[in-house]
């Protein structure tokens, strides 16, 4: 009877063991996907204001008051993808995003590249909500919820 017990406890803790295990992995691989395309969108946004930052230095001379906004919310709100929470790096791009929508550019080579660079943010919003929703979906399922609460980890946002 006690091989039994002792079997039974032995036969759980492998069982929880594995199943923490097989938790951890998968948590860790869908929060490696998370930040790889908070990178990704980071890297397009850069690029999007280093172009914008191009059009205002080689348009100097005659800079439009859209322009000139967007020029103070870049230098103001410097992006910094490691400092700075998703929420206000979100805030700010989307601030961006708004203003190069009303903007007025002669240049059509210019034009279409900051178009193609919109477009390609907005895939990245996509993505990153779609990785944010699989994790956030994956820890609040039971019992899974327990084990992130016990690990610490936390639900990204979404936008």
């Amino acid at each position: 009877m006690e091989h039994i017990v002792v079997g039974s406890l032995f036969v759980a803790i492998v069982v929880i063991a594995g199943w923490l295990i097989v938790f951890y992995s998968n948590m860790v691989n869908k929060k490696t996907l998370v930040e790889k395309s908070w990178r990704l969108l980071g890297c397009h946004i850069q690029k999007r204001n280093e172009v914008i930052k191009k059009i205002i230095e080689s348009s100097s001379d005659s800079i439009s008051p859209e322009l000139e906004y967007l020029n103070q919310l870049i230098q103001e709100n410097g992006i910094n993808l490691n400092r700075e929470s998703p929420c206000d790096v979100m805030g700010v791009s989307l601030k961006i995003s708004n203003q190069v929508a009303q903007l007025k550019i002669d240049n059509l080579q210019i034009m279409h590249e900051i178009t193609d660079l919109e477009q390609q943010i907005e895939k990245s919003y996509d993505l990153y909500n779609e990785e944010v929703q699989s994790f956030n979906k994956f820890l609040s399922k039971f019992p899974n919820n327990f084990a992130g609460q016990i690990l610490g980890s936390e639900k990204f946002p979404m936008f």
